[in-house]
């Protein structure tokens, strides 16, 4: 298959393109600020914003994922960049746009959003309201397939490779293990999954198309 992965020099999209040329995938990397090279991935320099370019790059691929990440500085520009990358592929005609966003939209066992506990200094919370806000893009695309995954509260480093996880909805993926509080609020604690394991979910859904017009939590 051949897959595009636009954020490819990020932590995620990164390990998703190594995972996918480990399965024999053709992968096209892209990358407003390409660093560096990935063996086995055709990497290309381009901002979400070149619209042609990004369509000529999509042409052909059996998915793109979506690895970019906000802007510290300024994260009301996430919401037009993912606007981009919908808009493109469908020009594209893309069978399918697998993207990541982040656990602070997810909701807890309790029903509240992450965003909304205690884990969130001020300046952060602003940061993350404004994201939160951002990936309302998604719910208002009828036409496209897309697919929309979210790691775990807290992503382990140094990382585990387990080469699995579980998937859920749109509640947060907790750990089901001996000991484990399934109420705590500690979500950080309880609720984990390292970058190349979600990677490997990642890649996983590429290949297998299971995530339609929703989102999906991953977790051990």
């Amino acid at each position: 298959m051949k897959f595009v992965i636009v954020g490819v020099s990020g932590r995620i999209g990164s390990r998703a393109a190594k995972e996918a040329v480990s399965r024999g995938h053709q992968v096209i990397g892209i990358d407003a600020f390409a660093k560096g090279e990935i063996e086995g991935v055709e990497i290309h320099q381009c901002a979400i914003e070149e619209f042609d370019k990004m369509v000529g790059l999509m042409a052909g691929a059996d998915a793109v994922l979506n690895a970019i990440a906000a802007n510290m500085e300024h994260p009301e520009r996430y919401g037009k960049s993912i606007q981009f990358i919908i808009d493109e592929c469908k020009a594209a005609r893309v069978p399918k746009l697998l993207s990541i966003i982040g656990s602070s939209s997810a909701l807890c066992p309790n029903g509240t959003k992450l965003i909304e506990s205690d884990y969130f200094e001020e300046a952060n919370r602003i940061f993350y309201e404004n994201i939160c806000k951002s990936e309302e893009v998604y719910e208002h695309e009828k036409e496209l397939n897309w697919g929309c995954i979210t790691p775990a509260a807290f992503m382990e480093l140094p990382e585990p490779i387990l080469k699995k996880y579980r998937m859920g909805d749109d509640y947060l993926v907790i750990m089901d293990e001996p000991g484990i509080d399934k109420n705590s609020e500690a979500y950080f604690d309880i609720s984990k999954i390292s970058l190349t394991d979600f990677a490997y979910a990642c890649v996983d859904e590429l290949e297998n198309d299971r995530i339609h017009q929703r989102r999906c939590c991953v977790g051990y």
